[in-house]
Order: C-alpha cells, then structure tokens, then sequence
C-alpha cells in the first residue's frame, strides 16, 4: 500500500467507529455467561415478554371457551326445561281427558241404572206368582228408599 491509498482517521472517527463495531460484533460465550450470572441477559428479557403475552393470548382464550360452556350449558337447561314443560302439559293432558273419559263412564253408569230402576218400576206383576211379585215389590221399596235419599 502506498501513502496515498491510505486515509487518515480522526480520533473521534476512530473511537466511534470501534464502538460501533464493538456493538456490532457478537457476544463472545464467557462475557454470555456473565450476562447471564448478572440477569442482564436481553434474550430472557425478550421471552418473558414473550411468554406475558403467551400467558394472556391463553387465558383470554380460557375466557371465552368458559363463555361457550356457560352458554352451551344454558341451553341445555332451557331445552330440558322445555321438555319436562312439555311432558307436564302432557301429562295434564291426560289427566284431563282420563278425568273427562271417567266422567263419561260414571254417567253411563247412572243412565244404565236409573233404566234398570225404571224397568223394574213398570213391570207388570200380574202375570208372575207370588214369589216373584214380592221379590219385585221388595226391588221397588228399595228404588224408593234411595230416590227419598237423594
């Protein structure tokens, strides 16, 4: 090299740019260490940021799956709740026409009987012996014992 391919640096030149490449060159494994023993390691600083916002990114997360499951689980309680609604008006239901159907029941009961009453009422005796006539006679005091009763 000759002298006039040479340039001359300033001390401040010189000085800034030795830092700059002291910055720029990597950290060499022991002065990592020490770092590291001192906690001024800027990669941990770096992950527990990372992980802070892991831990948050996950817990929002957590909240909104815990919404659909409350959400999910009152559903299920309102379609249970309609089904057992359902199955009561069913079941009242039932009741009403099984209520309705004995009713039915009971005053056919009646009608059969107060048509048994009246035959036997308008029977004619003349034509029977006396046996007979007083076994009618007894069923008609009967009929009209009850009758009084009413």
């Amino acid at each position: 090299m000759s002298r006039s391919d040479t340039k001359h640096i300033d001390d401040s030149e010189a000085t800034s740019r030795a830092k700059a490449d002291h910055l720029r060159r990597p950290i060499g494994k022991k002065a990592e260490k020490e770092r590291q023993c001192r906690g001024k390691n800027a990669s941990s600083i770096d992950d527990s940021s990372i992980v802070m916002a892991l831990n948050h990114v996950f817990s929002k997360r957590r909240e909104v799956e815990e919404a659909r499951e409350m959400a999910r689980q009152s559903r299920e309680m309102s379609r249970e709740m309609a089904r057992q609604s359902r199955e009561l008006s069913r079941e009242a239901g039932k009741r009403e026409r099984y209520a309705g159907l004995h009713a039915i029941e009971q005053r056919k009961v009646e009608i059969q009987e107060v048509s048994h009453e009246m035959e036997i009422m308008n029977k004619d005796l003349s034509s029977m012996d006396e046996d007979q006539q007083e076994y009618y006679k007894m069923l008609r005091r009967d009929i009209i014992a009850r009758q009084s009763k009413r």
